[in-house]
């Protein structure tokens, strides 16, 4: 059982990693949208029309980072890093978990187990409230331990930015002073709030693990209703087939719509925690909050209801694409994965069988 859910954690992690590659330039501008700029790239300070019309309009706000295009891509080591490794959790332990499931249901009508990531675990219908379970349990584990990397990531992003304007000013004593790499930002959150500093924002992002709910619920539901209407189609035209197997478009598109889906709804969370986790030392004190219910109210009372959802036109692009070429990949690479798992399992076997002595010499010749 464990072997699969690796085979779908390898796969999920690759997908994840090549679509945040892909589409991180988007993440940057949504990210910056939703904690808003200050400045614009000359360093001039921004009215508050004006901050209102560029945090609205990401093709302005693209225009305002073109001079230095490196920060288009602040912060992608970190977020390639948690990108990666909050899939690959994810998947592992959402295949576990509904493979449990799925074998529950199946032992109450007196049928075998079945495995984690095999192909009747990933396509058995346990309803919308397993399935909504399921992946909120696992995004529960996934959120709680890849927060700190969001935490650095998202104030990579805004300490880079902030370098550039001070720069743009000439301030070139201030920009230096600001540390907005890995390591920096490391020890900046630790000196100013401690280990708790890198799990800043958790308490909306633990609410948001409805999105990956909402999204793996709706592609579930969407998959196996298109894989149903497509085996139909085929029936009606003489063709005799087996289990339905879509396509590459098929998976990419409807990845994409139920990415939308779930980002349409927990949108006004995903504004919050990337202002409660970009605030440091260096932030403007209009943008440092109390707390998770300090945010909400100051948002709503200074922006209005349009403030939760600054920059949700590039967040729902970046997401529905990155969702979907994830999908896409991760079927893709499915096989790959499994391979490459068993080879390891093998290997492992293999050192396990031979003699102590053999093992210690192969330990010490390295």
């Amino acid at each position: 059982m464990a072997s699969r859910a690796a085979v779908e954690s390898v796969a999920g992690g690759i997908g994840s990693l090549i679509a945040l590659v892909t589409t991180y330039p988007l993440k940057t501008i949504y990210t910056l949208q939703a904690i808003r700029m200050q400045e614009d790239s000359k360093g001039r300070s921004l009215s508050a029309a004006e901050k209102k019309e560029l945090a609205g309009n990401p093709l302005k706000l693209l225009q305002s980072l073109l001079p230095s295009i490196g920060a288009l891509y602040s912060g992608l080591q970190p977020a390639a890093i948690e990108t990666t490794a909050s899939n690959a959790i994810y998947f592992y332990f959402y295949s576990l978990l509904r493979a449990g499931v799925v074998s529950r249901f199946r032992a109450q009508r007196g049928l075998p187990p079945v495995g984690a990531g095999s192909a009747e675990a990933r396509s058995a219908d346990i309803g919308v409230a397993a399935s909504l379970l399921v992946a909120a349990v696992a995004g529960a584990i996934n959120m709680v331990a890849t927060s700190p990397a969001q935490v650095v990531c998202t104030q990579m992003q805004a300490r880079s930015n902030l370098k550039r304007q001070l720069a743009a000013q000439g301030q070139a004593g201030a920009a230096g002073a600001i540390r907005s790499d890995a390591m920096g930002v490391v020890g900046s959150i630790w000196q100013e709030d401690g280990p708790f500093g890198f799990w800043k924002g958790l308490a909306p992002n633990l609410i948001l693990v409805v999105n990956p709910a909402v999204q793996y619920m709706a592609y579930e539901w969407l998959t196996q209703r298109h894989a149903a209407l497509k085996q139909k189609r085929l029936a009606r035209a003489g063709v005799k087939v087996g289990r339905v197997k879509l396509s590459a478009g098929e998976v990419f598109m409807l990845g994409a719509s139920a990415k939308i889906a779930a980002t349409i709804v927990t949108y006004p969370m995903i504004v919050i925690k990337s202002r409660l986790q970009a605030a440091g030392s260096h932030t403007a004190a209009e943008l440092q909050y109390a707390g998770t219910w300090d945010a909400i109210r100051r948002i709503w009372a200074e922006e209005g209801p349009g403030g939760y959802f600054k920059g949700m036109r590039a967040k729902i692009l970046q997401t529905a694409l990155n969702a979907a070429l994830m999908l896409m990949i991760k079927e893709q690479v499915h096989g790959s994965a499994a391979a490459t798992v068993r080879a390891v399992e093998l290997l492992l076997a293999g050192l396990q069988s031979l003699p102590p002595r053999v093992t210690s010499n192969m330990v010490k010749g390295v």
